[in-house]
């Protein structure tokens, strides 16, 4: 009996030390969204939820489903600061498109946007599997051609949400799930416009937006369960 209530008593140790690390996390960052609570914590002005989370907080939902989409402002190019982004990303049992990450307000996932902007390249997630595309500079007018790369299994299908990290910038990606041989990086001038170029279908490019358990577009079907948090750090 001794033994068991001592089991029970290190295991809520241990729940009560990740909570706290998490909390502890939320502050550390520029802005941070529990897609469980639908709490959003926001203290920089070029980081915005525009969108959701959806359902709201009173709505009961299963877990890590809620929906919302944010916009992010990157710095002018005479300004050496917030040029990168750093997106953590805690994940259990990804279905779907759990997150999109692109420069197009359009991005629809697997490299389509609607010819909304040139630049238009975007990341994300189906299922357990992480997809790059570029933008269409990229050899223009041929979809198939804009896939820079596809790596299988890089999100984990655990019960537990697991750690998942996305740092971008201008031409510049990096996606790490904390497994050695899992990380990605891509520095690429066919990857994102995040440095005021001009576009010839959209204006100029200085704006992030990542649709959370769904593609970035409106109004789109290509959706996603899994993403439970996230938080946005400016490097």
């Amino acid at each position: 009996m001794a033994l068991n209530r001592l089991t029970v008593y290190l295991a809520a140790v241990v729940v009560l030390m990740y909570c706290l690390s998490v909390v502890k996390s939320t502050n550390t960052f520029d802005a941070f969204i529990n897609l469980n609570s639908g709490k959003v914590t926001k203290r920089d002005r070029d980081i915005d939820v525009i969108q959701g989370p959806f359902p709201r907080s009173s709505v009961k939902t299963a877990r890590c489903s809620r929906r919302a989409l944010a916009r992010i402002s990157f710095a002018a190019p005479n300004n050496c600061s917030r040029r990168r982004l750093q997106i953590d990303m805690w994940i259990r049992r990804p279905m779907g498109i759990t997150f999109n990450v692109g420069d197009s307000v359009t991005n629809n996932g697997f490299g389509g946007d609607a010819f909304n902007q040139t630049f238009d390249a975007e990341v994300h997630s189906n299922d357990t599997k992480l997809f790059i595309f570029g933008n269409d500079l990229f050899i223009p007018r041929n979809r198939s051609a804009r896939f820079v790369r596809m790596s299988e299994d890089f999100l984990r299908n655990s019960t537990r949400p697991r750690l998942v990290t996305l740092i971008v910038g201008d031409e510049f990606l990096m996606a790490d799930n904390y497994v050695t041989i899992r990380r990605v990086r891509c520095n690429n001038e066919n990857l994102f416009g995040l440095s005021g170029q001009n576009d010839t279908e959209g204006p100029r490019n200085r704006i992030l937006y990542m649709g959370m358990n769904r593609v970035i577009r409106q109004n789109s079907n290509r959706r996603g369960t899994g993403l439970c948090r996230v938080g946005f750090k400016w490097l």
